[in-house]
């Protein structure tokens, strides 16, 4: 019964986002519907399951859970004139107060099922400071608020559980979230692998790479790293370990590459669009500044890898079956069309839910014709239908995590913390920006631990942007600085969601998969640094800066990789490896006589050796 309920839902509310992007309802109506939704969806997947209690006793306690979620949701539509037009909540009654203590237990509650403690305990937190406020020291100090006044804020005022963010999720996030499993359940997967082992598997360190290219064009679809490593790792984790890759490491080759997908330009696993609808402006203007950085991270990941293949000897990928282009091209065109179709639509100016709409319509006509020339429309019907029941599951998670991450934002706007916030860090960058910077991206790491990017990068944002812009950051470096490390925190310890995964599939040390996933990963922390010291790197100043900071950056990936991998023609010895790491990291300033004068000495340490061997040799 809990199977069939919930493919029911998840086709309701897979078919109401699909609807909603070309007839949206009122703001109101469609947020607490998409939020609602959410809840009765997550409760069914992840259904409370706890030995020793009777089947229907845990029954009731979902069904109990439902309700509330219906009548939260029922309760804001009937009274949707009071709450907006009547300004009702800012006079809350004692059943608005009472429902909206229940919807904020039932989030936190599902939240904990979805993901763990780690994002409930949270936002207790915050509950717990916004009551208690009057305890905490110095600048985090403020006034108490009641727990009646919590409800009543996070349920009814506009920046509670239905503020713009969770429009943003209801609406974009959502729409292309849809986009994402029709392209993966009509073959998009198993083409985007086919590719990635076409460009990748003749090189060395093959197998890595082909999970890089494979797990970043997932990523780029997928709003969850998490997620991610699970769908593409399945298939990327053992072919790795089939080429002698050791366990560990193959993990977190996939953890750090599915990082990358949530930073890749045009989609950035939805984050893209969230950025626009926060900063207002053009998502074409995110996509711009985010190219630089995200080509990046990459470069920085090749390297990696095809540094510790040469190291490990390790050779490229295994496999008679690889496929040409020319034998793939059907598939390949097929998986363009729609992503052309997106991009066009987007480029002549259409909203990114509009274009996301016409591209998931493409791509299911293109499926149909598909299955009538395969004489085979019934399976072809089955996949669009899989694609929006999974589409709707996947909506749902991140739905519930935006609303609970809502509620968190609320008490950062009520209580002032992001002014206070950004007090502290404008004492510390008296001392060093550099370390006002350090600070942030340790809060943003924090807040993002376990969470989807897109629930971390809203709360991070929260609580650190106005500190990153009172250092006179612009306001798409603080955005983006502050995204970077959001989705990073899925890589990095205590909490590692992508780390977890990609180690239980690999059967590898979770801590060790921890350590390698770092050093892979490596530019991805260096990388905001950079961007923030030379805004060329998004983007700002003539062609020539821009090109001149890029060559730069990646001449500092080089030697940041060697430094940490040990290996470039040869092993490098360790005191040769501090040397390039502590050169590398002055290099960020990317002054040009630094730059100068640190490459004569990296050319003098590699050439001095091969000189005195030459000469050994002569004699």
């Amino acid at each position: 019964m809990r199977k069939q309920l919930l493919s029911i839902f998840a086709l309701l509310l897979g078919i109401f986002q699909i609807y909603t992007a070309i007839n949206p309802f009122n703001t109101l109506a469609q947020r607490s519907l998409h939020v609602g939704g959410s809840i009765i969806i997550c409760i069914l997947i992840y259904a409370l399951s706890i030995k020793k209690i009777k089947s229907n006793i845990l029954t009731i306690v979902d069904s109990v859970l439902i309700i509330i979620a219906l009548i939260g949701t029922m309760y804001v539509n009937l009274h949707f004139e009071r709450i907006i037009y009547d300004l009702g909540y800012a006079r809350p009654t004692n059943l608005d107060i009472v429902i909206g203590l229940l919807m904020i237990f039932v989030l936190i509650e599902v939240c904990r099922r979805a993901i763990g403690l780690t994002f409930s305990v949270l936002t207790m937190v915050f509950i717990f400071y916004a009551m208690f406020g009057n305890y905490f020291p110095g600048l985090l100090k403020h006034n108490p608020i009641p727990l009646s006044e919590i409800g009543a804020l996070s349920y009814l005022n506009p920046l509670g559980i239905y503020g713009s963010v969770t429009g943003a999720s209801a609406g974009v996030i959502a729409i292309f979230i849809m986009f994402g499993s029709f392209l993966l359940y009509t073959g998009g997967g198993e083409t985007f692998l086919k590719v990635s082992k076409i460009v990748a598997g003749n090189t060395v360190g093959g197998a890595a790479k082909i999970a890089v290219v494979a797990s970043s064009l997932f990523g780029m679809i997928n709003g969850s790293t998490s997620a991610n490593v699970a769908t593409t790792g399945s298939v990327t984790i053992p072919m790795m370990k089939r080429n002698n890759y050791p366990a560990h490491l193959a993990a977190a080759v996939e953890a750090t590459a599915s990082c990358g997908g949530q930073i890749l330009p045009p989609i950035m696993g939805a984050g893209a669009f969230i950025m626009a609808e926060l900063l207002e402006i053009p998502y074409l203007s995110i996509i711009k500044a985010a190219a630089i950085p995200g080509l990046l991270y990459f470069v920085a990941l090749f390297i990696n890898i095809h540094l510790l293949a040469k190291k490990l000897g390790l050779k490229p990928e295994q496999d008679e079956k690889t496929e040409r282009f020319w034998e793939i091209r059907n598939e390949i065109v097929t998986l363009i069309i729609p992503i052309a179709v997106l991009l066009i639509f987007v480029l002549l100016m259409y909203s990114p839910t509009l274009a996301a709409f016409y591209s998931i319509m493409t791509v299911v006509l293109l499926h149909l014709l598909k299955g009538l020339y395969n004489k085979n429309i019934k399976s072809s019907l089955y996949d669009i239908y899989k694609s929006i029941v999974d589409g709707g599951k996947t909506v749902a998670t991140i739905g519930v995590l935006i609303a609970c991450a809502q509620i968190i934002i609320a008490i950062v706007g009520v209580t002032g913390l992001g002014l206070k916030f950004s007090n502290i860090i404008a004492i510390v960058s008296q001392t060093s920006v550099i370390l006002s910077l350090i600070v942030t991206m340790l809060i943003c790491m924090i807040l993002g631990m376990g969470l989807p990017t897109v629930p971390a990068y809203v709360i991070s944002i929260a609580v650190a942007g106005s500190a990153l812009r009172s250092m006179g950051l612009m306001d798409l470096q603080a955005h983006l600085f502050v995204f970077y490390f959001s989705v990073l925190s899925a890589i990095t310890p205590p909490v590692a969601g992508a780390v977890y995964v990609a180690s239980m599939i690999a059967e590898a040390n979770w801590w060790s998969t921890a350590k390698s996933a770092i050093m892979l990963g490596f530019g991805g922390f260096i990388i905001p640094y950079m961007f923030v010291l030379n805004p060329a790197l998004l983007g700002v100043g003539s062609y020539y800066e821009i090109g001149m900071s890029l060559l730069i950056a990646i001449y500092i990936l080089i030697i940041f990789n060697v430094s940490l991998v040990g290996h470039f023609d040869n092993r490098v010895s360790f005191p040769k490896r501090v040397v390039l790491f502590v050169g590398a990291l002055f290099l960020l300033s990317q002054n040009i006589i630094y730059v100068g004068m640190f490459s004569l000495a990296v050319l003098a340490m590699y050439l001095l050796p091969k000189i005195r061997k030459f000469q050994h040799s002569a004699r």
